[in-house]
């Protein structure tokens, strides 16, 4: 993990809390560092520093990824702000959102976990 992630997690840690908030935090700030490759080795890392690697889903990360990229690209530059973000484009809270995109069985795969599937059920923007 870089030092940005790492100051990221710090950030969180002492906030006692890295659930779905947080993993979209973290997702929009490798996007607006142009880092949207940062994101997985973060999770990975998150993952692994508790003893939960098997968690890691690496299909469901990117689709996070993707979706949350979407929404910045769609609302442009009035998302220098977290908040403001998740104002314009709520439907990144709803964690069921990848489920209208891909299937439970695909998404939770063993091989979706372990590498990039493409268990799509409709393309994005849906």
């Amino acid at each position: 993990m870089d030092q940005f992630g790492r100051r990221l997690l710090e950030g969180y840690l002492q906030d006692g809390a890295f659930g779905h908030h947080e993993h979209l935090h973290m997702t929009w700030s490798y996007l607006r560092r142009g880092e949207p490759e940062g994101v997985l080795p973060f999770i990975r890392h998150v993952a692994e520093s508790h003893g939960e690697s098997e968690k890691l889903n690496v299909t469901m990360t990117g689709f996070w990824v993707e979706v949350t990229a979407h929404a910045v690209a769609i609302e442009g530059t009035g998302v220098d702000d977290f908040d403001r973000l998740l104002e314009r484009a709520p439907h990144l809270l709803d964690k069921q959102l990848s489920f209208r995109r891909g299937s439970r069985e695909a998404m939770f795969s063993s091989e979706a976990r372990a590498r990039w599937v493409e268990p799509y059920l409709r393309p994005l923007p849906f």
